[in-house]
């Protein structure tokens, strides 16, 4: 057993999971704030403005992010026909 699951077994021993639960849910909302909270927002609309007007988008994933990119090319089909995974 790791030793992040050998100490959430610590944690939640006796407290029926309640303790494993809150941890894992703090530990959550710290990341979500780490990654939402230094984001520019005026760079996440130009970025936003340019794949919208673009007349062909191009998807590339290389190794272990092909998986999101190829979900994102699934996602995007519909609003984005011309889009093509390399």
């Amino acid at each position: 057993m790791s030793s992040a699951a050998q100490e959430l077994d610590d944690l939640n021993e006796g407290n029926s999971g309640r303790v494993v639960i809150g941890t894992l849910l703090a530990a959550e909302q710290d990341n979500l704030e780490t990654t939402f909270g230094n984001m520019d927002e005026k760079l996440l609309t130009a970025a936003a403005a340019a794949i919208v007007g673009a007349a062909r988008i191009h998807i590339i994933g290389l190794r272990k992010c092909s998986g999101l990119a190829a979900f994102f090319k699934y996602a995007t089909r519909v609003f984005f026909p011309t889009a093509r995974l390399i």
